[in-house]
C-alpha cells in the first residue's frame, strides 16, 4: 500500500513485535529477518516521505523506523544496524537492480534502492558492481529529471563520506571513468529549462565531490578528457551562478591533474589553448566570488606554461593572456586585485619581459600603479 498511515500502523506493529528481548523471539525473528528487513525498508520510503509535508510527523517515524532497525539487529545478535544491512541488503540490492530498466519517479523499487543506499553506510562500497550499472542507468539523459535529481543527491551524500561509504573498500577507482563518462558528463549537457539546469548544477556538485575527495586521478581523466572538456568549458557560461563557481572549482583541480596530458602532444596543448579564453570570460562574471575562483584556476594554468612550453611559438596566447588579466589589477574589487596579482605572480616565469611590457603600458591608465609597480619589480 502506499498509503502513509497504513504502513505507519505496519511499523508500529514490527515494533511491537520486536519489543520483546527473549531467546524464543530471537529463534522465531532469524527465519524471517529477511523479510522483515525488506517490510521495513518499504515501509519508511512511504512514511518518511511524509517529512516533505510534516516535519514533526517525519523525526517521530523515523524514530520508529530506526528504532525497529536497532532492535531487529538485536534480536539476531548482530552488533549494529550496519551489520543487519551487510547480512540482508546485498540480497535486496541485487533483486532491485533487475527492475531497474522499468523505474520512474513513482516507481516503490527506486525509491526503496535510493533510500538503501543512502543507508547501508560501509555496505554501498561493497556493492559496487551491482549499485553503479543502476545509477548508470537511472541517471541516463532520457530518464525522468527527477528520477536523476534524486540519485545525484544520494550519490553527494555517498561521495561527502565517502571513506565510511562508496569507498569503504578503497575500490571506488575502478569505477571513476564509469562515474565521469555514464554518468556525470551526460548531464553536465545544456538543456533547456530550470529543471535541467538544477541537474547540471547537482552532477558538476558530485564531480567536485570527487575531486575534492582525491577519489580522480590523471589515468581517469586521460580516456575522458575529449569529452569532458567541452563541457566543462559550457558550464562555465551556465545561467547558474553556483554552475559556474563550481565549474571553475572542478577546473582547478582537473588543469593540475592533467597537467601530463596538456604537455604531452600539440593535439594536448591545442586543448590546453581552447580553456584559456573561456577563463578570461570569467574575470568579468557577475559574481565576485566567481571571479576569483578563476583566478586560482589561472595559478595551475600558468605552472604548466612553465615547463617546457614553448614561449616564441605560443607567444600570440601568452600576449592575450597576460593583456586580460592586467586589466584586472585595477578591479573596484580589492580582493579581486589580491588574487590577479598572485596568479600573476604565478606568470613571472612564463615570460617575465612580455609581463613587464604589458604592466607597463596599464600602469599609467589605472588608478593607482603601484601592483603594476610592485610586479614589475619582480619581473
Amino acid at each position: 500500500s502506499e498509503d502513509s498511515m497504513t504502513q505507519e500502523e505496519l511499523i508500529e506493529a514490527i515494533n511491537t513485535f520486536t519489543v520483546v528481548n527473549t531467546d524464543r523471539l530471537q529463534a522465531k525473528c532469524a527465519p524471517h529477518a529477511k523479510s522483515i528487513f525488506t517490510t521495513l525498508g518499504m515501509a519508511s520510503v512511504v512514511v518518511l516521505s511524509r517529512g516533505f509535508v510534516n516535519v514533526k510527523t517525519f523525526a517521530r517515524d523515523e524514530k520508529l523506523v530506526d528504532l525497529s532497525l536497532n532492535r531487529l539487529s538485536s534480536h539476531l545478535a548482530l552488533k549494529n544496524v550496519k551489520e543487519l544491512y551487510e547480512h540482508h541488503a546485498p540480497d535486496l540490492f541485487r533483486k532491485l537492480a533487475t527492475t531497474t530498466e522499468s523505474w520512474n519517479k513513482h516507481c516503490p523499487d527506486q525509491r526503496l534502492f535510493i533510500t538503501l543506499v543512502g543507508h547501508a553506510g560501509y555496505v554501498v562500497g561493497q556493492l559496487l558492481s551491482t549499485i553503479v550499472p543502476v545509477f548508470i542507468a537511472n541517471c541516463a539523459p532520457e530518464r525522468d529529471v527527477e528520477v536523476r535529481m534524486k540519485f545525484f543527491a544520494v550519490l553527494g551524500k555517498l561521495l561527502n563520506s565517502s571513506k565510511q561509504t562508496i569507498n569503504s573498500t578503497n575500490e571506488m577507482g575502478s569505477y571513476i571513468e564509469n562515474f565521469i563518462l555514464d554518468i556525470i558528463s551526460p548531464n553536465l549537457a545544456w538543456r533547456a529549462g530550470e529543471k535541467e539546469a538544477a541537474l547540471r548544477t547537482a552532477a558538476i556538485s558530485c564531480f567536485w565531490g570527487m575531486l575534492k575527495e582525491k577519489l580522480v586521478t590523471f589515468k581517469h581523466l586521460e580516456s575522458c578528457m575529449e569529452k569532458l572538456q567541452p563541457l566543462l568549458i559550457s558550464c562555465l557560461e551556465d545561467d547558474v551562478m553556483e554552475t559556474r563557481f563550481l565549474a571553475c572549482k572542478v577546473l582547478e583541480q582537473v588543469v593540475l591533474l592533467y597537467k601530463p596530458g596538456y604537455k604531452a602532444s600539440y593535439g594536448g596543448y591545442d586543448m590546453f589553448h581552447k580553456l584559456y579564453p573561456e577563463l578570461l570570460k570569467r574575470m568579468d562574471d557577475s559574481s565576485n566570488e566567481t571571479r576569483r575562483q578563476v583566478c586560482r584556476v589561472w595559478v595551475n594554468y600558468f605552472d604548466i606554461m612553465k615547463q617546457t612550453y614553448d614561449k616564441e611559438l605560443y607567444r600570440a596566447h601568452i600576449d592575450m593572456i597576460f593583456s586580460g588579466l592586467v586589466l584586472h589589477l585595477d578591479d573596484p574589487d580589492a580582493a579581486m586585485q589580491e588574487a590577479v596579482k598572485i596568479a600573476l605572480t604565478e606568470a613571472l616565469d612564463v615570460h617575465p619581459t612580455l609581463l613587464k611590457e604589458k604592466l607597463k603600458e596599464a600602469r599609467n591608465l589605472h588608478r593607482s600603479p603601484n601592483l603594476c609597480d610592485w610586479l614589475i619589480a619582480k619581473c
